[in-house]
This record gives structure tokens, C-alpha cells and sequence, in this order.
């Protein structure tokens, strides 16, 4: 069961800050053509700053008991299965993440409206970014939707509010709990880098309580935009020591994270609404394919790689 700790670095943010002392030091010494450079580059990082410490920001802890109803999710179902498309891992030094073409789902916006999003990638944090009523679970894992209406290769997706919905899963040790196929091909020591795809309707069809928790929030890593439809799922699904494990092991060496935990620290709610439902995850639901806009698949990529930077 994972012990929550006194003391929580964020070295990547420190690293941001240590980014703009640096930037203003040079300036005295570059010369007076690169300045112009070094300006833009010190707005840049003034702008992550001020997004950074927003007013809708994630995590947060959610708060049972002050959440209002929201009416049933639509079914979560992914029509593509195991063989249909493959996964590409991406190489970051944080997280655990794959990224590829899935299929599309339906969802309910914070607003109450049935959107169409379609799943880009799915990235790990250990421990659980977001609280229960206080409690941090073992590992939670982020699956990460883009909104079907984005499709001019122009627009950036970092710009338009709900742009993405993002699935949050915990996940809790136990000792009886075998391991999951889906997780096995992550720490393949053969693996080229493309794995064969599996069904992400698995981790939904194991829960006996699909109650989940909606609320506006933001990107996790930089830059903190403010664009999330989050939807966490309040029963956390068993993972064994030996899965936990392999995904910790992922930090081992992570200069960035120097106690091998890669969660952003909870954020203020800020007066935000956080609403309850009941997601249907039973059944079959044939939902057609969507075509992908390649633009805000490079902005995603380039967003979850910006928190390392």
C-alpha cells in the first residue's frame, strides 16, 4: 500500500524556474542580436508559469460527499480490439506512455452534452495523482482522448476548452491479484518499440462499481493548459507487486524524481463543481472511426515531452 511521504520534489517545475534565472544571466553576456532570442524565450517560460498557477488546475482531491449527480455516462466501449492497431511506446524518462490510433468513444463534457472523443495515448503515475477523499492509490493511469470536432491540421488543440478527456484509473497492490496481459507487452525485453495492440475495454469490464467523478481541469505536466474533461473512476482495479513493481522501476534512475514517485502535487479546487455519475460499461456499442488530425497528435506528444524539458 503506498505511504504517503513528507516531502514531495517537483523537480521539473524547479527545473523551469532554474531555466529563466539562467536565460536572465545570459543576456548580460550574448550578443545584442541573440537578445531579441532570449527575450521570447523568457516570455515563454513567464506564460508556462502564469498557466501553471491557474485556477483550474490538476490533480485535485475529490471530495465525495460535496459532488452533485450527473446523469449515466454514455457506454464506454472501444471498437477496436486486440488486432486492429498497434501501439508505439514513447520514450520519456517520467512516464510510461504508448501512443496510437484508437477508436472513438462518447462522453458527457462537464457542461452535461454528449461529446465524440477518440483515444490518443495512456501514461502511468505512481503514486495516484488524484486523492480520494485524501487517500492516494498505488498507481493511476491516464487514458487520453482528443475531441472528434479538432480536425483542421491549423488549430491548436492546447487552445480550445475540453479539447481532451482524460479516463483517470487507480490502481491498488494486492497480493492476490494476477497480472494483467495488457501490461506485459510495456516491459518486454524484445520489444522493438510497437507492441501488438490489446483491448482497452478490459480494465472497464473488471469494475463492479463504475462510479466515476467529472470536473474541469488541466494538463498534468506542462503546460498546465487548462483544456481537461476529467472523468476519475472512483473503484480502484487490483494490480499485483510484481506489475507495480516493473512500472516503479521505471524512476530508478530518473534524476528528475528523486523519490521515484511522479505525481504532480494536488492543486486548489478553486470553487469548481465536482460532479458524480455512473458510467455503463456493459455491452457492446458499434461506434464508427474517426479520422485523426495529426497536428494535435504531434501537439500531444510534444505537451507530455514539455514536462521534462
Amino acid at each position: 500500500m503506498y505511504q504517503e511521504t513528507t516531502v514531495n520534489f517537483q523537480i521539473p517545475y524547479l527545473l523551469m524556474e532554474y531555466r529563466l534565472l539562467t536565460l536572465v544571466l545570459m543576456v548580460g553576456t550574448m550578443q545584442m542580436q541573440k537578445i531579441g532570442n532570449v527575450i521570447v524565450e523568457i516570455y515563454h517560460i513567464l506564460e508556462l508559469v502564469v498557466t501553471c498557477g491557474g485556477s483550474y488546475q490538476s490533480p485535485i482531491d475529490i471530495v465525495t460527499t460535496g459532488a452533485s449527480q450527473q446523469p449515466v455516462q454514455p457506454k464506454i466501449y472501444y471498437k477496436n480490439k486486440a488486432s486492429d492497431v498497434g501501439y508505439e511506446e514513447v520514450n520519456t524518462p517520467y512516464t510510461k506512455e504508448y501512443e496510437g490510433e484508437y477508436s472513438s468513444i462518447q462522453v458527457l463534457d462537464a457542461s452535461g452534452l454528449v461529446v465524440r472523443y477518440y483515444a490518443k495515448q495512456f501514461h502511468i503515475h505512481t503514486p495516484s495523482e488524484h486523492t480520494i477523499d485524501g487517500k492516494h492509490f498505488d498507481l493511476e493511469i491516464h487514458f487520453v482522448h482528443q475531441v472528434n470536432a479538432i480536425q483542421d491540421e491549423e488549430q491548436d488543440c492546447n487552445k480550445v476548452k475540453n479539447s481532451l478527456t482524460v479516463f483517470g484509473l487507480m490502481f491498488t497492490e494486492s497480493a492476490s491479484a494476477t497480472d494483467y496481459e495488457a501490461f506485459k507487452p510495456w516491459f518486454d525485453q524484445n520489444m522493438t518499440g510497437e507492441v501488438e495492440s490489446f483491448d482497452l475495454n478490459d480494465f472497464f469490464q473488471k469494475m463492479t462499481d463504475s462510479t466515476y467523478y467529472h470536473y474541469d481541469g488541466s494538463l498534468t505536466t506542462l503546460p498546465c493548459s487548462q483544456i481537461v474533461n476529467w472523468i476519475v473512476f472512483y473503484q480502484p482495479l487490483p494490480i499485483s507487486t510484481f506489475q507495480l513493481n516493473q512500472f516503479r522501476a521505471t524512476f530508478a534512475d530518473s534524476t528528475a524524481f528523486p523519490l521515484k514517485q511522479n505525481n504532480r502535487p494536488i492543486q486548489h479546487l478553486n470553487g469548481r463543481k465536482i460532479l458524480k455519475g455512473t458510467a455503463l460499461t456493459a455491452g457492446v456499442t458499434e461506434i464508427p472511426d474517426v479520422q485523426s488530425s495529426q497536428a494535435c497528435l504531434l501537439l500531444l506528444s510534444i505537451v507530455m515531452g514539455a514536462f521534462i524539458l
